[in-house]
């Protein structure tokens, strides 16, 4: 990416060019949060009884850092699971949030935690320095969580990342 020229348009070199790169105090600490796995934004909030909004922002999946637009899910419809299957919420369970690198796109899948498949506790990756989903692995990164009530309607909660770590607050759990 073009930082700055003094004629407008980037520099061309030949292939017998050498070239040395500096980086900056604020490029490593940027590289470094990255590797530990930071987030920038990717909030998960309660939008009804059947829908959960996650925020734009930037996540670190697998070693690389991705932009998200940010979207609102609903059971039934634009929930879908990381097989793409679409996700009806049901009653008194809880749910896995998934941040899934869909070759080189980020989507939100969400999974029923019913001890299967990707629904299974996710493995903790020390070296990513995250939660990575059970059969996927380090491509679907977990960051956040969701419960149903007895009328598989979703219950309220507040959600906040700080840095790598995430916060959770529910009603009636």
């Amino acid at each position: 990416t073009l930082q700055d020229s003094s004629t407008g348009s980037a520099i061309a070199f030949t292939s017998a060019a050498v070239l040395e790169q500096n980086p900056s105090a604020a490029f490593g600490n940027s590289a470094e949060n990255a590797m530990r796995g930071y987030i920038a934004g990717m909030g998960i909030s309660y939008s009804s009884t059947t829908a959960v909004v996650v925020a734009s922002g930037r996540i670190d999946i697998n070693g690389v850092q991705r932009a998200y637009t940010g979207a609102t899910y609903t059971s039934g419809s634009t929930m879908k699971d990381i097989a793409n299957s679409t996700v009806t919420l049901g009653a008194s369970k809880c749910y896995f949030v998934f941040a899934y690198n869909n070759a080189g796109t980020v989507e939100i899948r969400i999974e029923e935690r019913d001890g299967t498949g990707d629904g299974a506790e996710p493995t903790w990756d020390a070296t990513l320095d995250y939660w990575k989903a059970a059969s996927t692995g380090a491509e679907a990164r977990r960051i956040g969580k969701f419960w149903t009530n007895a009328s598989s309607q979703i219950i309220n909660f507040w959600y906040t990342n700080f840095g790598r770590h995430s916060a959770i607050s529910a009603e009636n759990v």
